[in-house]
């Protein structure tokens, strides 16, 4: 998908079934990363940990990195758009 072309329904149900699969993930690591007694080396194996995970979530949804960004963005500026993400997700 290339910025401002319209999402086809593939699309928008694989960036659903992503968000579904990173949101929990990115809880987890947040959560861990604001742990006070956390170390340097955890923090970079957590966030190594975290980006292999996330890859290959979207991997498995046929997406890169920039179209999931760019979709991420549209959900934020067009309400149309964000309320068919959300169908996709039930």
């Amino acid at each position: 998908m290339t910025a401002g072309a319209v999402a086809s329904p593939a699309e928008i149900k694989n960036f659903a079934t992503a968000v579904r699969g990173i949101k929990p993930l990115n809880e987890q690591v947040h959560s861990a990363l604001s742990q006070k007694d956390i170390t340097a080396t955890k923090r970079e194996e957590l966030k190594k940990s975290y980006m292999t995970r996330v890859n290959r979530i979207l991997a498995s949804n046929h997406l890169t990195a920039e179209q999931y960004s760019s979709l991420l963005k549209q959900t934020q500026n067009d309400p149309a758009f964000a309320r068919q993400v959300e169908a996709a997700m039930q």
